[in-house]
């Protein structure tokens, strides 16, 4: 794997999403590591965005999957109107590919310069794989310009259209 910081406006400018949050599963210590927000406490602390390194917060409650969010003004891209949904979709993607033994290398969120899958992994030890969970609707130039640019990197896409539901459509 290449890794890349994601340039800030770059894929999320060309997207159109459902909702407004910016937020994330994924944040970084000082040290680059990254973290997942279900695997850490506010103790932990702290945090910063793994796209523009501004400070994010921790937010871990009942009701809401576990997540980080920047502090506002908000200007990066990263987390960028993901449903609560889709979020949820991306961490049971990884939990039912994490016990695999054919898997290895897996990640939320791999930033790889103009993409950056929801899940990402390593098959066998030959293939790296990205999956791309879709909700929003996504025009045809978009996914297009996706498809190329992994293709380039010659990794595999699997990508999955996440069912909207009627309801979802009205405001």
């Amino acid at each position: 794997w290449r890794y890349f910081r994601s340039p800030p406006g770059n894929w999320s400018t060309q997207t159109q999403r459902l909702s407004k949050h910016k937020n994330m599963l994924i944040a970084c210590k000082s040290d680059g590591s990254r973290h997942m927000a279900r695997a850490v406490t506010r103790l932990d602390a702290p945090f910063c965005c793994p796209c523009c390194d501004a400070a994010v917060m921790l937010k871990q409650g009942p009701v809401k999957i576990a997540h980080f969010a920047h502090f506002p003004p908000i200007t990066c891209p990263w987390g960028d109107g993901e449903t609560e949904l889709h979020l949820l979709c991306k961490q049971e993607m990884f939990d039912q590919l994490a016990p695999n033994s054919r898997v290895t290398d897996l990640m939320l969120e791999r930033p790889l310069g103009v993409v950056r899958p929801d899940v990402s992994f390593c098959l066998d030890g030959k293939q790296n794989i990205a999956i791309e969970l879709q909700r929003s609707n996504l025009n045809e130039d978009v996914i297009q310009q996706r498809f190329a640019a992994y293709t380039k990197m010659n990794i595999a896409l699997c990508w999955v259209v996440l069912e909207r539901m009627p309801e979802e459509d009205i405001e």
